[in-house]
């Protein structure tokens, strides 16, 4: 049920804003934001940009900035806005086609990853 992926997305907003806040880089933190008030028919997640929460996740996850169980929990509704998104994308696309976006996907991963090599530098001593 699209709708209530995007519902259980923005809801998400009022349960792990602070969350998101602490365990997420300024950039990527903004970028959500900005993502939270976009219009269903206007609403695309970017691979890039989830990938980055991953990554951000992963690093606060590794440092225990937070409780992790709290930490897991809060991907949830970006999950459903991702997938949301994913079969927005998608809904007419051949299954060809489709395993395209989804190889796009994975390079876009490939090409964030910079991302999580600086964010797990900035804690070296926290790791045993």
């Amino acid at each position: 049920d699209q709708k209530k992926l995007i519902n259980k997305f923005k809801e998400g907003f009022n349960q792990y804003r602070e969350i998101w806040k602490n365990i997420l880089s300024e950039n990527v933190y903004q970028r959500l934001l900005e993502l939270s008030s976009v219009r269903e028919d206007k609403f695309t997640f970017s691979t890039d940009l989830w990938a980055m929460i991953l990554y951000d996740a992963a690093v606060s996850y590794q440092n225990l900035t937070l409780n992790r169980e709290l930490i897991l929990e809060s991907l949830i509704p970006l999950y459903y806005g991702k997938t949301y998104s994913f079969i927005k994308k998608t809904r007419n696309m051949s299954p060809h086609h489709v395993e395209g976006v989804i190889e796009e996907d994975c390079v876009t991963f490939e090409m964030t990853k910079p991302h999580l090599a600086r964010r797990w530098e900035m804690f070296p001593s926290s790791r045993n």
